[in-house]
């Protein structure tokens, strides 16, 4: 979508003959539009430029008008409309004179407002009915580029998600016969799936947990056991308590009982954590737990990030659990440390406790004193 918002862009200013152009998404459901520019930074050698979201809101300006409207603009002198917003030419020094605003228009609904600054022709200034036409004609034409781009970036991320979730599957039940190559494998796995930045796999009996994850700072694997009435309310307990997925952005974290002690991220405001169920035979043995990075700001196709509404990654992330949830009882207690629930935290904490080196792995670290990821 960056290298299409760029060539409309430079389309529309050589066809038009004016200094600028935008193509503007219209997402009515937030009341926003928004579009991609190029950040001014080089981009490496072969590859292309590298672009940036810009947000504006439909409640101010000049796309709003033409949004609201349903009407083309064209303003002579910017600075004259009181609905012109200034502060783009403040922040850039760029000084804006006669503004053309065409909105494209589908089953009654606005899909995208193009905006043209400062004709240059040699004969006007000022951009004629002509140019309003030039410009409906472009626009209509890239709404479907646009919806294409849309299109192939959600099927391009099903595809590699799906592969991604089959090699998983592959490694989980050909491999992993050990709580560490699990852990590993899980890790793994789920940053490809969804950029996760930190995972980890909270195996539970009644009101204890066990902590597996992987600290790839350390290059080691860390084990800690957790008993609800040590460490208090927490959002892998609290998914426990629902049965049902927990997910929040870190900056409203304390309204989910999130937990210093037990939860991850803990230092990126702006990340999502999320705490997702492994079931086995419809009972829940385990809680996943995952910090993803912050969301893209447009909703348009799919930036790679988890997001819990939206039904494609709840089935894949559900299928995913699904795979950890058969392994955890593959495991055999008396060889590997874990199998069933009952049996699984005792043996599997004196496994790690007295046989540290039988995982290959180092010493656990004591109980509430986890080394977690943001």
């Amino acid at each position: 979508i960056g290298e299409a918002c760029k060539f409309i862009q430079s389309c529309i200013c050589s066809t038009l003959q004016c200094d600028r152009a935008s193509y503007w998404i219209v997402d009515d459901r937030r009341n926003i539009a928004w579009t991609m520019i190029p950040t001014g930074s080089a981009p490496a050698p072969g590859s292309a430029a590298v672009m940036k979201d810009v947000v504006i809101s439909l409640k101010q300006g000049l796309v709003g008008e033409a949004v609201r409207s349903m009407r083309p603009l064209n303003i002579e002198d910017a600075y004259k409309n009181p609905n012109f917003n200034r502060k783009v030419d403040d922040e850039t020094g760029f000084r804006t004179k006669s503004i053309l605003c065409v909105p494209i228009m589908k089953r009654g609904r606005v899909l995208a407002v193009l905006q043209c600054m400062n004709k240059n022709a040699a004969d006007s200034t000022l951009f004629t009915e002509l140019d309003t036409f030039l410009l409906y004609v472009v626009g209509y034409a890239m709404a479907d580029v646009v919806q294409q781009c849309r299109t192939a970036e959600v099927h391009e991320r099903l595809v590699t998600r799906k592969n991604s979730l089959i090699s998983c599957a592959a490694e989980l039940f050909n491999a992993c016969h050990t709580v560490d190559r699990l852990t590993e494998t899980m890790t793994f796995h789920l940053k490809e799936l969804f950029k996760v930045k930190s995972c980890a796999l909270f195996i539970r009996h009644g009101e204890t947990a066990l902590m597996c994850m992987a600290d790839e700072t350390e290059r080691e694997l860390l084990f800690t056991e957790f008993q609800k009435e040590d460490t208090g309310e927490s959002m892998v307990w609290r998914c426990v308590g629902l049965n049902s997925s927990v997910t929040v952005q870190a900056v409203d974290r304390e309204r989910v009982n999130w937990n210093p002690d037990m939860d991850l991220g803990g230092e990126d405001q702006s990340a999502w954590i999320h705490c997702w169920p492994v079931r086995h035979t419809r009972r829940m043995t385990a809680v996943l737990q995952f910090v993803c990075p912050p969301r893209r700001e447009v909703d348009f196709g799919d930036d790679g990030v988890f997001a819990e509404k939206n039904p494609a990654h709840v089935s894949i992330m559900d299928r995913f659990a699904a795979f950890i949830g058969h392994m955890i009882e593959r495991i055999d207690p008396e060889e590997e440390g874990v199998k069933l629930p009952g049996t699984r935290v005792s043996r599997l904490s004196e496994k790690l406790s007295n046989k540290a080196s039988f995982f290959g792995i180092a010493t656990p670290r004591e109980s509430g004193s986890p080394k977690k990821g943001s």
